[in-house]
């Protein structure tokens, strides 16, 4: 999540720079799960993104979904096969299409490693024409390419060969997937690649996103789980570094380099090129950050010491003659008129965000005393007493800005304080302040007790969808589990629509596993402070997923077990119990298929969900799996089944009819909450034959891919 961001655009400083992004191998973007909507999207609308993969069909996919979103960026999908020269290569089609390279299948890797083996076998070739980055820039008129992002199955290195000119024009950042491990025979290792960018002035700041595979082999090792096999590569300019010389530092290429420096979570680099900048150009104000970097820094947790103000940090004294609120020091309030009220509000503000307090609430004062009647400077005064825990006297100054209003006005302004409340009680909880938060909130709940009350339930948040959260709870509580162990197969970015978040926010242990690269960046930047979690960048199938459990210490007993993959979740579910047993499961049903249907997508390496109807298997598919493995199926919830032992489960096991009546089909807002399927609602007034012929004919396109049967 970028820390700088909000306030530049804010202030309009993203409007005098554009910029340009090239994602080579971009066939996995999808509608909800794009490039441009994980972040750059606020660069909007002076951002153009190419999307280059020699996979023709996934280009038009994405070109088609572009144009039904009406984007407000720049964006195009173009089916090239990048190298670095021109000519003919042979593509090798892997089992998993998402795996197919430029160079071949290691046969090596294949014997004698299990995580990815399978999707990896070659399944046939093709000759394609390949270009160069180069020649695509220079033929489409492309100066300058400021972020390049390389995920192309060990070719990264040939693409970047190919790619000396656009690199020397000024591109200032890189992500590329880079190899340990020989996974295709001839490919370049991580080590090459570093030393072609060092060349270009690169410096490499993180490798992230690690992924281990573990030998065939019946012996795990708990200090060396597995090999070293592949992750990403961060590389950026690092145009503070004395020692470089280059032509193309100029200020707008490191502001623009602060900006995606951010938008990649590096706020450490994007504060000290935002700091650069204002000290060394501060004096123009396209390069004056000084408001900007306080604004952000204030809502940073762990940022102050025990007791310290903003204003106190080095950071914040090395720019601060440069910011509203020092400059306006050397100006009295009697030069003001009525127009520069906004600014003066401003500057007051920024002494609040300082800790600054006596010099904010001097402001308001001042601005009150001046005539400016505008009834927020009561509010922030109050707020700024209260902070300097004078009680009575903000009450008092919140009670006098209301009482000269006119009687139809007060509804409205109080709202108008609460607001202003609850963003500082909520900027108080971000920095972890919690006793100024509710010392805030001990007054909203005095002016206003309903208000309070209604806020408290908002703050108490679901990260589930539909509140999984309160089922799992329930029966955690009642269950004796042996460990609080968590597994989170097909875990997304780990917090939206997340069942398992909660979980490890109490300190549990466990497994996330996410296969996408977008997604599982910001996995790793939501659990950056779990410990405890493991996190996997897998992409998990009925043939590795018992490995993956055991190279990462998962106990056979573990407590919750969350699985969706939007698939073939039933083969995997399926491969976990016969050496596993979770105490409580959760797994995805297709609430799209009734009783009696069983239905299940078929377990194929090449399987990628087209965000359509076809998925997952039915409740009665599922059923199959409890009766095999004596699992009670004790709830449905929408689409959500629960699953417990039937040894320690207190309650008796429902049908798979019983559930799918009261845990979807029933409920009186299934229809609101699942508006999609409205064109399918006709299958629960169908027969059990004519529902198994409806499914047929409805899944024709799929025809091979699925079983359905009665």
């Amino acid at each position: 999540m970028s820390l700088f961001l909000p306030s530049l655009k804010k202030s309009g400083y993203l409007e005098q720079i554009h910029i340009t992004v090239a994602v080579v191998g971009s066939r996995k973007i999808a509608v909800q799960d794009d490039y441009g909507s994980q972040g750059w999207e606020i660069f909007a609308p002076n951002l153009t993104i190419y999307g280059l993969d020699a996979d023709v069909e996934a280009c038009k996919v994405a070109n088609d979904e572009l144009e039904a979103r009406k984007v407000n960026w720049n964006e195009k999908h173009i089916p090239l096969a990048l190298w670095k020269c021109e000519g003919k290569s042979t593509l090798y089609i892997t089992n998993y299409p998402g795996c197919s390279s430029l160079y071949p299948p290691s046969e090596y890797y294949i014997e004698h490693f299990a995580g990815n083996s399978e999707l990896i076998k070659l399944a046939y070739t093709q000759e394609v024409e390949t270009t160069t980055l180069d020649d695509f820039c220079q033929s489409q008129g492309i100066g300058e390419i400021d972020f390049i992002q390389l995920d192309i199955q060990g070719a990264e290195l040939p693409v970047l060969e190919g790619a000396s000119w656009i690199l020397n024009q000024g591109t200032l950042g890189i992500i590329s997937e880079v190899e340990f491990t020989e996974i295709y025979t001839g490919q370049p290792l991580f080590s090459e690649l570093d030393i072609y960018l060092k060349k270009y002035g690169f410096t490499l700041f993180d490798l992230t996103h690690l992924h281990r595979d573990i030998r065939k082999m019946p012996v795990i090792s708990k200090k060396h789980q597995g090999a070293m096999v592949w992750g990403d590569a961060f590389y950026f300019r690092d145009f503070l570094r004395e020692d470089l010389s280059t032509n193309i530092k100029t200020s707008e290429r490191i502001f623009k380099l602060a900006c995606i420096a951010d938008v990649l979570s590096f706020p450490d680099y994007a504060l000290e090129l935002l700091v650069y900048l204002t000290l060394q150009y501060g004096q123009d104000d396209k390069y004056n950050f000084a408001d900007n970097i306080i604004e952000s820094l204030a809502y940073v947790p762990g940022i102050l010491e025990q007791g310290d103000i903003l204003a106190s940090l080095p950071i914040i004294e090395k720019i601060r003659e440069y910011s509203s609120s020092y400059q306006y020091q050397s100006y009295f309030i009697d030069n003001f008129n009525l127009n520069e009220q906004p600014y003066l509000q401003k500057i007051a503000y920024q002494h609040l965000l300082l800790g600054e307090y006596q010099k904010a609430a001097s402001l308001y004062e001042q601005l009150i005393e001046g005539g400016f009647e505008d009834k927020i400077n009561y509010w922030y005064l109050g707020l700024l007493l209260l902070l300097q825990n004078n009680e009575v006297e903000a009450q008092a100054t919140w009670f006098l800005g209301i009482s000269e209003a006119e009687s139809e006005q007060i509804d409205n302004l109080t709202a108008e304080l609460l607001q202003i409340l609850e963003i500082e009680a909520e900027r108080r909880d971000a920095i972890a302040d919690h006793d100024v938060a509710s010392l805030i909130r001990e007054q909203i709940k005095e002016i206003a007790p309903q208000y309070s009350e209604q806020k408290n339930k908002v703050r108490q948040l679901q990260y589930s969808h539909l509140d999984e959260e309160s089922v799992i709870e329930k029966y955690i509580n009642i269950l004796n589990l042996e460990n609080n162990c968590c597994v989170d197969i097909a875990a997304s970015d780990g917090l939206t629509m997340s069942n398992t978040y909660f979980l490890y926010q109490q300190g549990w242990s466990g497994l996330a596993v996410e296969y996408d690269s977008t997604k599982f960046a910001y996995l790793a930047n939501h659990y950056q402070h779990f410990p405890n979690v493991n996190l996997s960048k897998s992409m998990v199938t009925p043939d590795n997923v018992i490995s993956l459990l055991k190279a990462h210490n998962v106990p056979e007993k573990f407590g919750f077990l969350n699985l969706d993959i939007d698939g073939y979740d039933y083969f995997v579910l399926d491969a976990i119990l016969t050496e596993f047993r979770p105490s409580i499961i959760c797994t995805e049903i297709n609430e799209k298929i009734p009783p009696p249907l069983k239905f299940t997508v078929k377990w194929q390496p090449s399987y990628v969900w087209a965000n359509d109807h076809f998925y997952g298997q039915s409740i009665c598919q599922l059923y199959l799996l409890c009766e095999k493995y004596n699992y009670s199926l004790v709830e449905l919830h929408y689409n959500n089944a629960f699953l417990i032992p039937q040894e320690i489960s207190p309650y008796a096991s429902l049908t798979p009819e019983e559930a799918y009546k009261t845990g979807y089909l029933n409920r009186a807002d299934r229809k609101q909450k699942f508006p999609w399927n409205s064109n399918v609602e006709e299958i629960h007034n169908l027969s059990a034959e004519e529902t198994l012929n409806y499914i047929n004919t409805f899944f024709a396109n799929y025809q091979g891919k699925f079983e359905c049967y009665l």
